[in-house]
């Protein structure tokens, strides 16, 4: 799945025209901001009106999944096997030395 957010920018003297195609979506957000290093800036970091926007479109078309924090004994159980897996890694490759 491309996670990827597409941004075209055509910028003129005064005003820069900016298409943004975002990911899971078809539709592209059109907007006009001033050619300012600010205004370009803002457009960069997330709005939140947009967000939920995303969101709700996401939710209502079954898009989403539930997230859930682990405990501290599911991450230990994480950890140890990430360590074991990188052991085993090593340990192949000094064989093979």
């Amino acid at each position: 799945m491309n996670e990827c957010t597409h941004i075209g920018l055509d910028v003129h003297k005064d005003t820069i025209a900016v298409a943004v195609l975002r990911p899971g979506t078809t539709e592209i957000d059109e907007r006009v901001v001033p050619n300012t290093s600010e205004a370009i800036r803002r457009l960069l970091v997330k709005t939140d009106r947009i967000d939920a926007r995303n969101l709700a479109r996401l939710h209502c078309a079954g898009e989403l999944t539930a997230v859930r924090v682990p405990g501290a004994s599911e991450e230990a159980v994480r950890d140890l096997i990430r360590v074991r897996e990188e052991v085993k890694c090593d340990r192949r490759i000094a064989r093979q030395r």
